[in-house]
């Protein structure tokens, strides 16, 4: 079936314009044994879509899609871009494969190579896309099942470069380009896809982006931040982010400045070659932090984690275990600036778990350190003790088992408490203490059994799961 392809070539005329362009354009879909495709370029004029039977588009010169016209690409098409060129959209993108025929972004070479072709590029005119009540994609622009490989500009070495734009990239495989993808405002959302291999950084996110359930992996090395860099108010949720690389900090993940939230990640052998924080560095004044697994990183400090901002946020409820600084005393944790480290596991970290090089005290109550002996836990603390020049860490009351490890503990703060009886309530609808303790007494007689019936349960939290002070 043919069907045609619309471009707008100038305004000197239809035939003209033929005659002066430099692309080839070709009026119609084209089906050959030889497999030499449907060629394009020039601004679409119209809405146009690419379906399997023009399939391989070749891109011969710049695409762009105009205000106000969508390309649909259909699952199984094969978009071959020539050296130099790119797609950009300042209308409407839906580019939807599939697990088995996904749409694949590629270089026209016989022996393709990173940065053959530029990008794919959405600008500020572009269409959002759209959400109903549940979170559930509606409409607008968006990237899903698509593969994008050998390309990125060599000047920002990025393959998807969003420009205050927000689309929808979904399922993707961004791989084997000069970099992956940049965000410059906007609040676009990338879930679910595997971004690995570029030979840059795998996201650079400055805006409000969401980055969640993504396989971020062996990326790198920019000078900071190999797998992630992010600057804004960024969400960074249940991804993998995995043997990223970076030439100086933050291996893993490069937190900047603003309020952000990294969240159920497993962050794992990453490595920042010459400096911190092989698998998160973070000069945020606010991020939290929560619920990573922070484990077997590199660095020349700071193996697992580097606190260097005038750090206000929460570290809580993380693994730190396994990381190695090659150089420096911070396998574990360094801290240059301030923070608080509460409700951790931190252990087995080489040489040492947490140093401090600042000169105020530290809070870092309420951890697990991999042991219940106070001595042992003191002798893996870089602090004052060594230094008469720094602040304290002080870890005491610790934990004395993992946190997380409690049955009832749902908050991770090595006790079955009143918060706990909360959630437990919330997340099941019946009395707490029933549902946490075995309990089924009414202690104060009102007539329910809540967490007002805690404080004569006869159950003393602080001293049977966590240490005295000293």
């Amino acid at each position: 079936m043919a069907a045609k392809v619309f471009l707008k070539v100038g305004s000197v005329g239809l035939l003209l314009g033929l005659m002066a362009c430099s692309f080839i354009f070709v009026p119609h879909f084209i089906q050959s044994s030889d497999s030499a495709g449907t060629q394009v370029g020039g601004e679409l004029s119209a809405d146009v879509e690419w379906v399997a039977g023009g399939s391989p588009y070749v891109v011969t010169s710049d695409v762009v899609i105009a205000q106000g016209r969508t390309l649909s690409i259909d699952s199984g098409v094969l978009v071959r871009f020539a050296t130099g060129t790119a797609l950009q959209v300042d209308g409407q993108l839906i580019a939807r494969g599939s697990a088995d025929a996904p749409v694949i972004f590629t270089s026209n070479q016989p022996e393709p190579a990173w940065g053959d072709w530029r990008w794919v590029r959405f600008t500020d005119t572009s269409v959002d896309a759209s959400y109903d009540f549940d979170g559930n994609y509606a409409g607008g622009s968006i990237m899903e099942f698509v593969t994008l490989e050998f390309g990125g500009d060599s000047g920002y070495r990025v393959v998807l470069k969003i420009e205050s734009a927000s689309p929808f990239v979904n399922r993707c495989n961004i791989n084997n380009n000069s970099g992956g993808i940049w965000v410059n405002q906007g609040q676009p959302r990338i879930c679910g896809n595997v971004i690995s291999n570029n030979s840059y950084r795998g996201i650079l996110a400055d805006g409000t982006v969401l980055i969640k359930g993504n396989v971020i992996e062996n990326n790198g090395p920019p000078a900071e931040g190999g797998g992630v860099y992010a600057r804004g108010q960024v969400t960074i949720v249940d991804n993998v982010v995995r043997g990223n690389r970076a030439s100086q900090n933050g291996g893993g993940i490069f937190l900047y400045y603003g309020p952000m939230m990294v969240s159920g990640n497993v962050i794992e052998n990453n490595v920042a070659e010459a400096r911190k924080g092989g698998g998160i560095y973070s000069m945020s004044e606010s991020a939290t932090i929560e619920q990573n697994s922070i484990r077997g990183n590199f660095a020349g400090d700071g193996g697992g984690f580097v606190f260097a901002g005038e750090f206000s946020g929460e570290f809580v409820r993380n693994t730190v275990t396994g990381n190695v600084a090659t150089s420096g005393r911070g396998g574990g944790i360094v801290v240059d600036t301030g923070g608080k480290v509460n409700y951790n596991n931190i252990h087995d970290n080489v040489p040492m778990d947490f140093v401090t090089s600042v000169y105020s005290s530290l809070d870092a109550v309420r951890n697990w350190w991999g042991s219940a002996d106070g001595v042992v836990i003191m002798a893996r603390i870089y602090d004052r003790s060594e230094d008469s020049n720094l602040g304290a860490v002080n870890y005491r009351p610790y934990l004395l088992s993992p946190a997380g490890s409690l049955f009832g503990d749902i908050d991770w703060n090595g006790q079955v408490d009143a918060s706990d009886m909360l959630g437990i309530a919330n997340d099941f609808g019946i009395a707490p203490v029933q549902c946490a303790l075995g309990l089924n007494t009414d202690l104060n007689q009102d007539g329910e059994v809540d967490v007002f019936d805690l404080s004569g349960s006869g159950f003393n939290f602080d001293h049977d799961f966590v240490s005295p002070l000293p």
